[in-house]
């Protein structure tokens, strides 16, 4: 995972100051992403396909390469900016997922995938 941004801090993380702005770049080394979906399924052109409806990520890395001062002090940089990576990663992937899933039916990863009506029950009939 790449990131680039332009950064303006003024503060500490631990007894460190933090003072300055620029741009930094970040470049996770043997980053291992963990994901949690939810989805519902819903039935569309006579095809099961999956709506996620919620996202959650954990994540691990061996290393980070930045700039000099964050290369020094990478671990206390992920830890603290770790919040803000998973948020990050959560958005991007959940908005992704949405729209692959929206236009490849279910069926075609899981053959034996029940109907939405086989696995919630008979759909309730539209009121008059």
């Amino acid at each position: 995972m790449k990131l680039q941004s332009d950064y303006s801090l003024f503060g500490r993380i631990l007894l460190i100051p933090l003072n300055g702005k620029g741009q930094v770049f970040l470049d996770a080394e043997n980053m291992t992403v963990t994901m949690h979906t939810k989805t519902r399924l819903y039935s569309k052109g006579g095809f099961t396909f999956y709506n996620v409806t919620s996202l959650h990520v954990d994540f691990k890395m061996d290393g980070l390469n930045t700039n000099k001062f964050f290369n020094d002090n990478w671990r206390m940089l992920a830890d603290a900016l770790y919040t803000v990576i998973t948020q990050t990663i959560e958005d991007i992937l959940l908005d992704v997922l949405k729209k692959i899933f929206h236009f490849i039916p279910a069926n075609f990863f899981v053959s034996d995938i029940p109907t939405p009506e086989q696995l919630y029950g008979r759909a309730k009939p539209k009121p008059k």
